[in-house]
């Protein structure tokens, strides 16, 4: 079953379940509020037999016509009030036992109501005594019978109400324990369903990336959904992208043997008419003969890089405690043992020695330094600086001259292969090594840039990162 389809069943399911409950909670609570007014109204009803037996006393004591018009008008309220069918529905679940006292109220008040009409038939000349006797029977045979039904009702309606409140936090409760599983159940299901799959697919893409083809087969997700499907195919992308990378590497070294040869072969005969027949030919003729070679040689060293350009995207990095200090010291003092007839002076900051592939870091320095004496060729003093500092979570070195700089608009086309910003013959080059050094750098997770402005310089840098505890490697000098 596919991802959506899970999903969907699982939305459907819940939203099922959250609108059974929430109609529980609405009858639950819709129970309670009718229960509760209705307890209100049965206790201003309670009040109204109070003063309707007050009125009675009054009428059959004294022959009050007042009180017997305020008694005869307070049972018929009554009356009207117990033949509505308001309190059966918030009594619930004695509704029978309601309709019974509601009979046995509305009868007593029948019967009340003839007692009254008796009493006040009495004449007043009536003696006290009579009239005493008649009103001790009347509120013992019929107020004491409808206070006590009265009191039934609200014994009946408290346990109603307490009925409908205990339901309602029993809906609450469940109505939070769904909640709770849900969440529950969504976290174990993107854990299971997705993250740990997708995870399993990132740690194999890393370990490909960093040159460990045999991740290839961990990438595959056994499953029939989407993430599964798209483990396959990232799975034959990268054995397709693979079976590429062989083809290419396996044609860039036939490209490499079949152009040397004839390469060798233009240098080395080229060599051999210069010294066998040097001094037959005139000063063009053997300038011509040197720019042959001088491009054959040139042509060399561009296969030669564009070689290690290839490698460098399939070398497995070889992760160590490089002191980038000494790596850098070092290319130096080759640099200008190279240059030995120009004034180079280097000034070195000190360096944070970082974690990667010495090899790697090695060439780095060696294309950033070589480009720096190369540019700063027309300077009568190169000025070199090269430091580094540990900012942002990453380690940045630079290296600055004050050689040709750059136009800045022109800061795009930096590390592409075979770009260039200056004519080829201004200064030699083959437009590789800029590009080896970014794909170096990127390999080690970092970033590498240039700035600069013509004729006044230029600085490039790159970054590293940190270890995982935050801190760079101890060690390094100072100059």
């Amino acid at each position: 079953m596919s991802l959506l389809a899970r999903t969907r069943l699982v939305t459907a399911f819940i939203v099922i379940l959250t609108l059974l409950l929430g109609g529980a909670f609405l009858v639950a609570q819709q129970r309670l509020v009718a229960a509760q007014t209705a307890m209100d109204q049965l206790v201003d009803i309670w009040l109204e037999v109070a003063q309707l037996r007050t009125a009675s006393i009054d009428s059959a004591l004294h022959g009050s016509e007042r009180a017997r018009v305020q008694a005869e008008a307070k049972i018929r309220r009554l009356q009207v009030l117990f033949n509505d069918e308001w309190l059966a529905a918030a009594i619930g679940d004695h509704a029978d036992e309601e309709r019974r006292l509601r009979r046995e109220i509305h009868r007593t008040l029948i019967e009340l109501e003839a007692q009254l009409v008796r009493v006040a038939s009495i004449s007043s000349s009536s003696s006290i005594e009579e009239r005493d006797g008649r009103t001790r029977t009347l509120l013992s045979l019929k107020g004491q019978i409808l206070a006590t039904n009265v009191g039934y009702l609200l014994v009946i309606l408290r346990d109603a109400i307490e009925q409908a409140n205990d339901w309602l936090n029993k809906v609450t409760l469940a109505f939070g324990g769904l909640l709770v599983t849900m969440a529950l159940a969504a976290m174990t299901l993107l854990e299971r369903q997705i993250l740990r799959p997708l995870d399993q697919v990132r740690q194999a893409a890393v370990e490909i990336r960093k040159g460990e083809h045999a991740a290839v087969a961990r990438l595959v997700v056994a499953r029939n959904d989407e993430i599964g499907q798209l483990s396959r195919d990232l799975a034959a992308m990268v054995a397709k992208l693979d079976d590429s990378n062989k083809e290419l590497e396996s044609f860039s070294y036939s490209v490499s043997h079949d152009l040397r040869a004839p390469l060798r072969a233009i240098d080395g005969f080229s060599r051999k008419v210069v010294v066998g027949y040097g001094d037959k030919l005139d000063d063009e003729g053997r300038r011509q003969l040197q720019v042959v070679r001088d491009n054959a040689q040139g042509m060399g060293r561009l296969i030669d890089d564009l070689l290690a350009f290839s490698r460098m995207g399939r070398q497995e990095i070889a992760l160590q405690s490089v002191d980038m200090d000494s790596q850098a010291r070092s290319v130096a003092s080759e640099l200008r043992a190279a240059e030995a007839q120009r004034a180079i002076e280097f000034v070195f900051a000190p360096l944070p020695p970082a974690r990667g592939d010495a090899a790697m870091l090695r060439q780095v320095w060696a294309n950033l330094l070589g480009n720096a004496v190369k540019f700063s060729r027309r300077r009568p003093d190169a000025l070199i600086e090269v430091g580094g500092r540990v900012e942002a979570g990453e380690i940045r070195y630079w290296v600055k001259d004050n050689g040709a700089g750059f136009d800045m608009q022109y800061a795009d086309k930096l590390f592409g292969v075979f770009q260039r910003l200056h004519r080829q013959d201004e200064f030699e080059g083959t437009g590789v090594g800029l590009a080896i050094a970014q794909r170096i750098v990127h390999r080690h997770q970092g970033r590498i840039g240039g700035e600069g402005k013509p004729d006044a310089g230029a600085t490039f840098w790159f970054t590293l990162p940190l270890y995982s505890s935050g801190k760079a490697l101890s060690g390094g000098q100072a100059s």
